[in-house]
């Protein structure tokens, strides 16, 4: 399912907002999400938390194009807290997760 992130959410920046997100996306039986977060300035730690981590942990693949790179930092700093950690394969600028 490819989501361009400024089509469904207008701040990436709370938890609730992270968690709508998630709602709109499983609606849809998708096994891979391509999220889209160009245009997109600032995304907090607890937005990806609860939609892209969510949908990781749901066993979903999940593939960040990040042109701007707001997400990566982000994304490591979640790293640092997630036991088991999950592995954040490149491909610039695209973001894989792997569990």
């Amino acid at each position: 399912m490819r989501v361009l992130i400024k089509d469904y959410v207008k701040s990436c920046l709370t938890r609730n907002r992270g968690k709508d997100l998630l709602c709109k996306l499983i609606v849809s039986d998708e096994n891979e999400y391509f999220l889209d977060f160009s245009d997109i300035q600032h995304v907090s730690t607890s937005f990806l938390d609860e939609s892209v981590w969510k949908l990781v942990e749901m066993g979903k693949i999940v593939k960040i194009y990040d042109p701007d790179e707001v997400v990566l930092q982000q994304l490591n700093l979640i790293k640092k807290w997630r036991q088991p950690a999950f592995k954040i394969l490149e491909k610039t600028p695209y973001i894989e997760f792997a569990a």
